[in-house]
């Protein structure tokens, strides 16, 4: 294997520079991507429940206004 020149070697670490800076970015998308994701479960969660309340209650008004 030969030797690399001045100017390849020089090449060679931007674009290990530029890798490194890419991995970085996509390691924080990642981790904005891991928060949004919690977040979203938590929504869900939240909705569900709500959901279920309102139908409780509907279905309450219902049992009230059909009588026994």
């Amino acid at each position: 294997m030969t030797p690399l020149s001045g100017e390849q070697a020089g090449r060679l670490l931007e674009a290990m520079d530029r890798v490194e800076d890419d991995i970085r970015a996509m390691k924080g998308d990642i981790e904005s991507l891991k928060s949004d994701l919690t977040k979203g479960k938590g929504l869900v969660a939240g909705l569900f429940l709500a959901a279920g309340g309102v139908g409780a209650f509907v279905k309450g008004m219902l049992d009230k206004v059909s009588g026994p």
